[in-house]
């Protein structure tokens, strides 16, 4: 719907001749000389305006940005000048899949490992949690035991936290995992994701004198077996003694047993 601006003399609005484009649906740009109504257009004109001030994704929740100068259309991102603009090229939060999540690139590591030559024990799981890959630090999941278990059975001289993950090279301990470049459950990395090959070639060059999994799954997936127990294993890898703990995960406090890390803490201070 189209007309002409003809002013409104009641109002004190002069006429200026310009070119107005109605939306039908849009009750409130209906003409009328109704002085109450047309205040009522004015806020609802003022109320339509501050609900572009900001779209929010609903399929995540968040608000989003866009790119200055980019052509307008129709898009659920909107610029600072309150114009509606493409926002495909760019999206400050971009959803990816969870076994990718947080993942810098595909062939770089999201925590560096923690080895040095002449560790007492490098501990090792399978990949960092959604958490830990969120914190960029080793077991830092909710529940998760690993660091007041290195306290409790005398490894470390205070609990620390999982950010503060580089010191643990100061009491002869490494940490690594067996997949680096991915995040998320065993389930969501698969198979394909572990590098037991890579393990083997940074145990080998930093010669720790333990190897110690921290769970069935980390172990199998490293030595190749079907089946692992508890304890010391008789088999080395890359030159290292192995053992295999119970996980520290919150998820696996069923199997938690914390007789097993102090039999490796004796191991580890000989």
């Amino acid at each position: 719907m189209a007309g002409v601006d003809q002013g409104d003399p009641e109002l004190g609005h002069p006429k200026t001749n310009r070119l107005i484009v109605r939306d039908p649906h849009r009750w409130w740009q209906r003409p009328c000389s109704c002085r109450a109504q047309q205040s009522i257009r004015d806020a609802a004109e003022r109320f339509a305006g501050y609900l572009n001030l900001i779209r929010v994704d609903v399929f995540q929740q968040r608000p989003r940005l866009a790119v200055e100068n980019e052509p307008c259309g129709r898009n659920r991102t909107l610029c600072a000048c309150n114009r509606v603009h493409r926002g495909s090229q760019f999206d400050p939060y971009p959803t990816v899949p969870s076994s990718k999540r947080s993942t810098p690139g595909m062939t770089d590591p999201i925590v560096e490992d923690v080895i040095e030559p002449g560790l007492a024990v490098v501990f090792c799981g399978t990949a960092l949690g959604a958490e830990s890959a969120r914190r960029r630090a080793y077991y830092a999941g909710p529940g998760n035991k690993f660091w007041p278990t290195l306290v409790a059975v005398g490894l470390t001289p205070r609990r620390l936290a999982p950010e503060e993950y580089p010191l643990v090279l100061r009491w002869g301990i490494g940490l690594t995992d067996l997949c680096k470049t991915r995040s998320g459950s065993d389930a969501e990395i698969g198979l394909g994701g572990f590098d037991p090959e890579g393990l083997r070639a940074r145990i080998e060059a930093a010669a720790p004198r333990w190897l110690a999994f921290t769970s069935k799954h980390a172990a199998k997936n490293a030595l190749g077996w079907s089946a692992v127990d508890y304890g010391v294993q008789e088999e080395r890898f890359g030159g290292a003694s192995v053992f295999v703990l119970p996980s520290p995960s919150g998820a696996a406090s069923g199997y938690w047993d914390i007789g097993r890390w102090r039999e490796l803490a004796d191991l580890a201070r000989r």
